[in-house]
């Protein structure tokens, strides 16, 4: 399907939602683990916020050092964002002061409307009129917030947000909150994430929005998007398609492609969640990336973050072991990829960096020199690397060991500044020692199996095909 097959939609301008100068937390609480002082902790201790946070809370004087005001009537300003911590309740009245004081949005964190029973959906439809009526765009409800970690700031409860924070290229939109908290999490491997929206039961804006706005964003280089159901499968394509012409791979995963999964995102966020193969079908006629589980979306849109295919790409396989040099060249021909024929030049530059005893065509083992000669290591690596015909180097590291695996990380860290392709390593250990640690500050994101290195590759490969 042409990339220009779809209408433009009127997407809404999100700027001042993902970057507010004015904050009200409603719902602002001194109270230790609440829902409110979470918010207002992540806000005004853990973000780098440069604007005004103004706490409502009819019952507290003022919260963390700010004067409270008793309700969004007595704001003295018409705010950004207004952050909605308070019971289901009073949530429709609130929204419609916020709407009526001119208020830009309203991220609603409050759960119990449609995903719960017959008086929260009647509740949420009420959050739809007012937004219709009154212009206020509404985040929502039932949701966890939403982060900037590019700034950063976190409008959102959770307590981790703190530790969290590892600005990169990556926009995430996902409907549910804690599987989108697990891939920011993949930070621990030098995964990094720019945005995250976590949009819940969607009564107003759409995963389709959010991707729009990631795909205008200059920051974010791939999006990625867990979704349970669409509100609008022709607004989720259009937006889908504008990330295309933007030249921003879109990665997917759907929850709820079996009956079970159906039913139970049925009840977590109201979620209708349609035919598997049609959004299947979907998704590969926009050039979505669709995967299969949550480390294979980070996987995947790191590869992406790393280098845009072309999509005839050879591969080079780089160890200093003979059997992971195997296996992974095995893994490369089950991904039914080819390896790379290297160049009589990068003949004769393995022939002087490695032992006559070592494996010096594709795929390369380096044997015991990654511990005695580390010079010669990386003189070989680069080698490989610069290769005219490989384009993309995959270093399969199956041990720990110590510091010699920590020099080693260096090594790779060292070629990739200077090569034109990307180094990605793959950690087949158990024990996540400094070397792991070394890579993953570096932003090589080692993958953790060859299985996912496989998966990921192949569906890296079929995209740059896609895109021409």
């Amino acid at each position: 399907m042409p990339r220009d097959a779809f209408e433009p939609y009127v997407f809404p301008d999100l700027t001042h939602l993902f970057a507010p100068r004015t904050i009200a937390v409603l719902g602002a609480s001194e109270k230790p683990h609440s829902i409110g002082n979470h918010a207002m902790k992540n806000i005004v201790e853990h973000s780098g916020f440069g604007g005004t946070v103004y706490p409502v809370n009819p019952k507290q004087e003022s919260v963390m050092g700010l004067p409270c005001v008793p309700d969004i009537a007595s704001l003295p300003e018409p705010v950004d964002v207004v952050m909605v911590v308070i019971p289901a309740t009073g949530v429709v009245e609130a929204v419609e002061q916020a709407g009526q004081k001119g208020c830009g949005f309203a991220v609603i964190l409050t759960s119990g409307f449609s995903e719960a029973d017959d008086w929260g959906r009647a509740e949420e439809a009420k959050l739809v009129e007012i937004s219709q009526r009154t212009g206020i765009r509404i985040y929502g409800p039932n949701c966890p917030g939403l982060v900037n970690l590019n700034l950063p700031l976190g409008m959102t409860f959770s307590p981790a947000f703190k530790d969290d924070i590892a600005p990169g290229p990556i926009g995430l939109a996902t409907q549910g909150g804690g599987l989108g908290r697990n891939m920011i999490q993949h930070n621990e491997r030098g995964a990094q994430f720019g945005l995250w929206s976590s949009s819940g039961n969607e009564c107003d804006l759409q995963v389709a929005d959010f991707v729009h706005h990631m795909a205008q964003d200059p920051d974010i280089k791939v999006i990625g998007c867990l979704v349970e159901g669409f509100k609008d499968g022709a607004r989720f394509a259009a937006a889908c398609a504008e990330a295309a012409r933007k030249g921003k791979p879109v990665v997917g995963l759907k929850v709820g492609r079996s009956e079970y999964g159906a039913r139970a995102a049925a009840s977590h966020t109201a979620s209708i969640t349609g035919s598997a193969e049609v959004n299947s079908t979907v998704f590969r006629q926009l050039g979505v990336v669709e995967v299969d589980d949550l480390d294979e979306l980070v996987d995947v849109a790191m590869l992406f973050c790393r280098k845009i295919p072309t999509g005839d790409e050879k591969i080079g396989v780089f160890a200093s072991s003979g059997g992971a040099a195997s296996l992974c060249a095995d893994n490369v021909g089950m991904a039914g990829l080819t390896l790379a024929e290297f160049t009589p030049e990068t003949a004769e530059k393995l022939a002087a960096a490695l032992p006559a005893y070592a494996n010096m065509s594709n795929p390369i083992d380096t044997t015991s020199i990654s511990i005695s000669h580390p010079d010669a290591y990386r003189e070989a690596l680069a080698a490989c690397a610069s290769d005219a015909n490989v384009g993309l180097v995959l270093a399969p590291l199956p041990m720990d060991y110590g510091e010699y695996s920590v020099v080693n990380a260096g090594s790779l860290k060292a070629v990739q500044d200077g090569a034109a392709v990307p180094i990605v390593p793959i950690w087949m250990s158990e024990r996540q020692g400094g070397g792991y640690r070394k890579l993953a500050a570096s932003g090589l994101v080692p993958f953790r199996s060859l299985r996912n290195m496989r998966k990921a590759l192949r569906r890296w490969v079929d995209y740059g095909a896609w895109m021409q």
